[in-house]
């Protein structure tokens, strides 16, 4: 698995086996690892509501938004 700027990582590339264990010490990213792991399993599913869960945009602005102060 490789990652590029998802939250604190800014770059990984793992090699994941059937059972992984992730270690390191605290704020190093083990949580953001797996976060990543289960957006890529949820982006199959449904993307928008996966991205939407972490923060991101629903999807980009409607035409009937644009010029009336929304973001």
């Amino acid at each position: 698995m490789a990652l590029r700027n998802y939250r604190s990582i800014e770059s990984a590339e793992v090699e994941l086996a059937p059972f992984s264990v992730l270690v390191g010490p605290n704020s190093s990213g083990k949580s953001n690892f797996v976060d990543a792991l289960v957006l890529a399993s949820e982006l199959g599913f449904d993307a928008a509501s996966a991205i939407q869960r972490r923060g991101g945009s629903p999807g980009p602005p409607s035409l009937g938004n644009l010029g009336r102060g929304s973001a």
